[in-house]
């Protein structure tokens, strides 16, 4: 395996390519200030560092292969006066424009120093990105890298990207993909301080880049000086404050199994820093100018609920060794090591700590997140991720250069049940992924690039885990499909699910990536061709073959046939056209094929159950397919970027996705089989517009506003389940929804900030100081709209023998229902004290600032005995919602008797105002002739469907409501049942976070 491995890496760089270099590019012309004539032969340096250029003929300069940052521009010419550009910006794959313009010398030894223009429109760029230099965001409430994404037009929370999830992002840190292998996410956590660039871009992609489909970011992290050291210490600490409103703001239902007025009140903090400079001072040009940049992350987040653990802790090192091997060759180790523990109800997927971003906590697939009701199925978890990389960078010259990379990254799980034992369940898998490219980029001319790369990729997967039944220990309602399949068997319980395999898929690339720049247009071409297998073989069987009911598993493994599994081969072309149509503004276009490798999982496992009343015998649950093809998104995007007064920049794009052979599952079932197998039948239609007005400079006001508007949709080819007995086939025809295209759902929403700065030397002089000057005040805040999803009634328990709840909505309700609005406003005070040594940047940071009550649907509603979801359906049924929400259901069909009125999910009663449930009937002969003592005193009301009216029973007999009271009832919404997990339904509070920051 170790041969094919390194035939593997070695045989990459057969080929010349260009995974384009964390580096940027400086260009211009030097001319006389007097006449604007070329002076060729004019020296160019980027001071403190060993790089220059000489002039051609038409003044012309190239520095390329630079790493990002700011600099300083030095240019000099015999007779002129030299001259310094300060403030020089240099972003990683862009080309940053600077002329020099030198004054005829006068007096020898006179030198000028200017300072750079910055260029807001970026010709080249033919797609919607967004660059972050960490300037820009030290004085925003945020302390991660992850807050600081989700900022950006077209991302939510958990990277959520213009409808893509977390799975189809690419994260690149100084040029490697740090996504881990078993379920493609994002390594995050990393350290905020070692930030030196961040670039988000959310479509046209280039051909260099590959396993992505919504969204590439890319994080550069700090250059360390050769000549000496630099350092930045932040700490937040949030001291411990409640978490939940007070619960007695909402009296508790009766008899409700769960505690009144608990506080959650545990403390968190962030600790983040970096140092960089000279490995062994005092040996340093000897050693090549060896450097070295290192990092330690901590965060720690307080559970709402306290499992085996009651926080999450997250740790990151990072550790980066750079030298200058010769002039023009620079060599790059890296490494890392990222450790997070909490609890977990999968091995990969551990539960983030702390308040919900979104109060909703429901989606579209509400329930298919087996994850509304964690009460059962917890258990610790470890993840650990470790990298060691390389990367050889050697110039060839002012306009070439290549890159040679390697790197290895392994992860570990660990998923064991915890002290108070709440789940069986184990996972000790690991997963290792090696990787090399070798790139090439040359600038032919002053208009014209080429790149053109390869890249290899192998990952190793070592998967042994064993889960409980998820049919007894989840709230199973994934539709009717899996109605079927946990809803009306005997399965002897108990029993487990088991998996171990292990596997070694390849994956390779190669591509072209061009542009040619000319004074209208800028075309963006290239080519990519994604090469995939597997590897070994994928079983043959009929869908009802009795192989996969119970065997002993090694008479199973020697019966079933198998066949090689296909290779796959997918070009993707690539094209991003800009037209600049000013200096100021410009158009552009882009349309793209992008491909990644499946997860894993749904490639390989073979998921048996084991009974305990037949040892030695399992049949099959779950089953892989090494023959799906690799998820597709086809995109279109088109926008336009303006530069108003040198001040501001607004940005408009509207984008479409077609997004196809993403996997979905399809149940079989039989009276001797019932399994799922993984197949490419999932599909999504999104589209959208974003806006986004910065206001770029300004000594006393900056910041940004931006607008998302998504329309997004999806649903399957063909329906979730095969069924052998053609009676339960026709049954569930009749009801399923499972090949149904969700209806379009729009998910607009809104960031803002807003940034008030008091500049150095402000206000009067007192005690020796300026108590007014370098203050800050920033404002972060948003709008997000109601999260839609679909409500058919109350859930009722369709069967009376399962621990869980099947739940099948009517067939012509879908995403008909949208929860409460939700908005946010943060604050962050600062102020910033210069020392000689660097500065101190003391802050305190205020989250919901408005004190704003939300209610959150993941945490609210208490299980119970009988019906577990009894408590969301007493709180869904009282509201009076919408009537057309019921609009697709025809006349002679109810559901349930509710209220018409303008509630929406989210809606509460306020503290201090007693509950007054109202009853609807369809008509006034179903009033009760003997209702109970609590009617009779006024704190009940009837409503009659059929006549809109208003009953109560007073002086034993029924009479029209009192209109005052029912006017009340109303305005007071009483009518609305809380949830009985009320220290749980009113979360995030106004709360302050004390922070200090300490760079030099």
């Amino acid at each position: 395996m170790k041969s094919v491995q390194v035939a593997g890496l070695i045989g990459m760089i057969g080929m010349a390519t260009a995974a384009l270099a964390q580096t940027g590019t400086l260009t211009g012309r030097v001319a006389a200030a007097d006449n604007g004539a070329p002076l060729p032969g004019a020296n160019v340096i980027l001071l403190e560092t060993d790089l220059g250029a000489t002039t051609d003929s038409a003044g012309a300069y190239v520095l390329t292969n630079l790493p990002p940052g700011t600099y300083r521009l030095q240019a000099s010419f015999i007779g002129y006066t030299r001259t310094t550009v300060e403030d020089v910006k240099v972003l990683f794959n862009l080309t940053t424009a600077i002329d020099i313009a030198l004054q005829a010398e006068v007096l020898q030894g006179k030198d000028i120093t200017v300072v750079a223009s910055h260029q807001n429109i970026k010709r080249e760029v033919s797609a919607n990105l967004a660059i972050m230099d960490a300037e820009n965001l030290q004085d925003l409430p945020i302390a991660t890298i992850e807050d600081a994404l989700r900022l950006q037009a077209g991302i939510e929370p958990d990277l959520t990207i213009r409808g893509g999830n977390i799975n189809t992002v690419s994260f690149l840190v100084d040029g490697v993909n740090l996504r881990e292998g078993r379920t493609h996410a994002p390594i995050m956590g990393l350290s905020y301080t070692a930030l030196e660039q961040i670039q988000v871009q959310t479509s046209g992609f280039n051909a260099e880049y590959g396993n992505v489909r919504s969204g590439l970011i890319q994080m550069v992290t700090k250059n360390p000086p050769s000549d000496h050291y630099s350092g930045d210490l932040f700490i937040r600490y949030r001291p411990a404050q409640r978490m939940n409103f007070d619960t007695r703001e909402a009296p508790e239902s009766a008899g409700s199994p769960v505690p009144a007025n608990q506080t959650i009140d545990d403390p968190g903090h962030d600790l983040d820093m970096t140092i960089g400079g000279p490995l062994i001072p005092w040996a340093s040009q000897a050693l090549r100018k060896l450097r070295f940049l290192a990092s330690y992350r901590q965060k720690l987040e307080p559970y709402l609920d306290t499992y085996d653990r009651n926080a999450r802790l997250d740790r990151t090192w990072q550790v980066k060794l750079v030298s200058d091997i010769k002039s023009g060759i620079k060599l790059t180790v890296a490494g890392l090591y990222s450790q997070q523990d909490g609890v977990a109800d999968s091995a990969s997927s551990m539960m983030p700590g702390g308040v919900p971003p979104y109060p909703w906590g429901l989606e579209n697939d509400f329930f298919n997140r087996e994850g509304l009701f964690k009460t059962n199925n917890i258990g610790l978890s470890d993840i650990e991720h470790q990298l060691l990389g390389a990367t050889l960078r050697h110039s060839l010259g002012s306009h070439t250069f290549y890159e040679l990379k390697a790197h290895r990254l392994a992860s570990n799980y660990f998923l064991r049940p915890g002290p108070l034992e709440l789940i069986k369940d184990r996972d000790t898998s690991s997963v290792v992924v090696w990787s090399g490219k070798f790139d090439i980029t040359s600038r032919m001319s002053d208009r014209t690039q080429f790149k053109a790369g390869t890249e290899y990729i192998i990952s190793q997967y070592d998967i042994a885990s064993e889960v409980g039944d998820p049919c007894a220990t989840r709230v199973s309602a994934l539709g009717s499909a899996w109605t079927l399949l946990c809803g009306d068997r005997d399965f002897e319980s108990p029993f487990h699910l088991y998996e171990a395999w292990t596997a070694a898929p390849h994956q390779g690339a190669a591509y072209v990536q061009s542009r040619f720049d000319y004074k209208t247009i800028v075309l963006n071409l290239g080519v990519r061709l994604d090469y995939f297998y597997v590897g070994g073989t994928r079983y043959l069987f009929d869908d009802f073959s009795n192989y996969l009911g119970q065997q002993d598993p090694q008479t199973r493994e020697d019966s079933l046939r198998t066949e090689n599994a296909e290779r796959q081969f997918a070009w993707s072309p690539r094209l991003g056209v800009s037209f600049p149509v000013t200096m100021n503004s410009k158009l552009y276009f882009n349309y793209g094929h992008f491909y990644q490798m499946p997860q894993a999982e749904y490639l390989y496992r073979m998921l048996e159950k084991s009974f305990e009343t037949t040892p030695g015998r399992s049949s099959v649950s779950g089953l892989g397919n090494p023959n799906i093809p690799m998820p597709r998104t086809i995109s279109y995007e088109v926008g336009y970027d303006q530069s108003i007064f040198d001040q501001y920049l607004l940005r408009i794009s509207g984008y479409l996705r077609d997004v196809d052979r993403q996997t979905s599952f399809r149940i079989f079932i039989s009276d001797d089989v019932y399994y799922t197998q993984a197949l490419p039948l999932n599909y999504n239609d999104v589209s959208g517009l974003e806006l986004t007005l910065t206001k770029l400079k300004g000594e006393r006001v900056r910041g940004f506003v931006n607008y998302t508007y998504m329309s997004f949709s999806s649903g399957n080819f063909g329906p979730a389940a095969v069924i052998r007995n053609p009676l339960d086939e026709i049954d569930y025809d009749l009801l399923t929804q499972d090949h149904y295209q969700a209806e379009a759902a729009s998910q607009p929403y809104v960031h803002f900030n807003l940034e008030l700065l008091a500049p150095s030397h402000f206000g009067p002089r007192l005690l020796g100081g300026e108590p007014l000057s370098n203050w800050r005040m920033d404002l972060l805040g948003g709008w997000r709209a109601g999260q839609v999803f679909t409500w058919s009634g109350p859930i009722i328990d369709e069967d009376n023998d399962a621990d869980g709840i099947q739940y099948t909505p009517h067939p012509s309700l879908n995403n008909n229902l949208r929860t409460r609005d939700f908005y946010h406003l943060d604050l962050r005070l600062s102020k910033k004290i210069d020392l000689r040594f660097g500065s101190v940047q003391l802050f305190a940071d205020v989250r919901n600032l408005l004190n704003l009550k939300y209610m959150y649907f993941e945490r609210s509603f208490a299980m119970s005995a009988g019906n577990p979801l009894g408590d969301y359906n007493d709180y869904m049924a009282s509201l009076h919602l919408p009537e057309d929400m019921f609009r697709n259901i025809a006349e002679d069909e109810d559901l349930y008797g509710f209220v018409p009125g303008s509630d929406r999910p989210g809606d509460y009663r306020e503290a201090g105002v007693a509950f007054v449930p109202i009853h609807v009937i369809e008509s006034p002969w179903q009033l009760p002739p003997n209702p109970g003592p609590s009617a009779g005193d006024g704190s009940e009301l009837y409503y009659v469907h059929t006549t809109g009216s208003y009953h109560q029973f007073e002086n034993g007999e029924w009479q029209t409501a009192n209109p005052q009271l029912v006017d009340q009832v109303l305005e007071d919404q009483a009518y609305i049942d809380m949830p009985d997990k009320g220290y749980q339904t009113f979360l995030n509070p106004r709360s302050i976070t004390l922070g200090i920051r300490i760079t030099f």
